[in-house]
């Protein structure tokens, strides 16, 4: 079974649009506080690679459809493939938070007080696992953004 390659970008940018605007508001709340000082900026410095170019690829290429004249023949993508592209981009951006929350959850339950350094640091480690991660994601997600639409379709 099949489904339009638009559908499939639109139902991933919503993903990541709503996931991203979630956690930037996150960062806001947790960087606005003086508890972190000066490693608010270091905060930032590693969340936004965690988003920024993707939201951009996917911001570019809806733009260039956007504005492109209609095809004769809708291109089309398997619908496992989009499944599969929707579920690891869910599995990323749940991982992403879980590891942003996680000083704040360790706070919660009495396990430990973070400090602004003990935040960043644990941000910091979490790329280890977070950018192999990150790439299966953008290889999933590429082939649907970065696929050429067929002069003759």
């Amino acid at each position: 079974m099949f489904v339009p390659i638009e559908k499939a970008r639109y139902q991933l940018a919503t993903i990541w649009f709503a996931a991203f605007g979630l956690i930037f508001l996150c960062l806001i709340v947790m960087t606005s506080t003086p508890r972190l000082g000066a490693e608010s900026a270091r905060i930032w410095n590693w969340a936004l690679p965690n988003f920024v170019p993707t939201l951009g690829l996917m911001t570019s290429v809806l733009g260039a459809s956007a504005i492109q004249s209609k095809r004769s023949k809708e291109q089309k993508v398997r619908r496992a493939f989009c499944r599969l592209a929707v579920g690891i981009s869910v599995f990323y951006v749940l991982v992403l938070l879980l590891v942003l929350l996680m000083p704040s959850i360790n706070w919660w339950m009495g396990v430990e007080t973070p400090t602004g350094p003990k935040i960043v640091s644990h941000l910091e480690n979490s790329t280890i696992f977070m950018g192999p991660l990150q790439g299966i994601v953008i290889a999933a997600m590429g082939f649907l953004f970065f696929v050429r639409e067929d002069s003759d379709a």
